[in-house]
């Protein structure tokens, strides 16, 4: 005959398969912005999250994601009690993120702030962003630094000469059916290279004008096999057809500018 401990054993889940569950699939509670402070918002808003008082982040332009920490405020002396007190609340709800953004709705057990001390969105979503060559700029001198550590950082013409080294070997692989067998590690060079190829071109043409048709005929090869490829939406397969993306957007964005030049 069973007994109640047994069926007990039976019916009630393992504690530690349910940690285990939470950490695979975490629970998201998402809450107004209002339950923020003006002071905890623009702090969030204006620092990188690796100087936060907590885990988290920057939920896109729209708002923070944070992740729950239990008994953070008796450990972080700079944690605001705003986001301790949601904190708290989030750990009854079993939730392990919390996000802030100004759609989501109030929660009736959590305080809220008037508006003499109320975050306004839009001083979040107005804020000032950097524009996409500013970004492809900061990637472009990330890329150099990364050659540059492998010792494959040199003058424009060298750049592109390896970038014909790795085209003429990964041309080989295009032929037997095998790109996604290519070294990850050499497609990321291939990358790098495009991108400080591009950021050259934007800082100094003259340099460049002479390679313009080395560019494209690179631009044509790359085509040729990313047209005959047979890439995959998962796995390797994208992930290679992503880095043939990235290489053709950015060699075509540095001819574009050379070719600019000739009128």
């Amino acid at each position: 005959m069973t007994t109640i401990e047994e069926i007990h054993a039976i019916t009630e889940p393992d504690p530690l398969e349910r940690v285990r569950e939470c950490q695979m699939f975490p629970r998201v509670l998402m809450i107004s912005t209002g339950h923020l402070s003006a002071r905890t918002a623009r702090f969030l808003r204006n620092h990188d999250a690796a100087d936060w008082p907590c885990l988290g982040g920057h939920f896109g332009d729209v708002g923070f994601m944070l992740w729950v920490d239990e008994g953070a405020s008796g450990m972080e002396p700079n944690l605001p009690r705003d986001i301790s007190e949601v904190f708290e609340y989030a750990s009854s709800q079993a939730a392990s993120i919390v996000i802030f953004q100004d759609v989501s709705p109030i929660v009736l057990e959590l305080p809220t702030y008037g508006d003499e001390d109320a975050f306004e969105a839009d001083e979040f979503l107005d804020r000032p962003r950097k524009t996409v060559a500013k970004l492809e700029d900061e990637e472009g001198l990330v890329a150099l630094e990364t050659l540059a550590a492998d010792g494959n950082a040199g003058p424009g013409d060298d750049l592109i000469e390896k970038m014909y080294e790795i085209m003429n070997v990964l041309a080989e692989y295009g032929r037997n059916k095998t790109l996604c067998s290519f070294p990850y590690t050499e497609l990321q060079r291939l990358t790098d290279l495009a991108s400080a190829v591009r950021l050259g071109v934007r800082r100094d043409s003259d340099k460049f004008r002479a390679h313009r048709r080395r560019i494209g005929s690179l631009l044509q090869s790359i085509d040729l096999i990313y047209t005959n490829a047979d890439f995959g939406s998962h796995g390797p397969e994208a992930r290679t057809r992503e880095v043939f993306e990235n290489v053709m957007y950015r060699l075509e964005a540095a001819k574009a500018v050379l070719k600019a030049m000739e009128y």
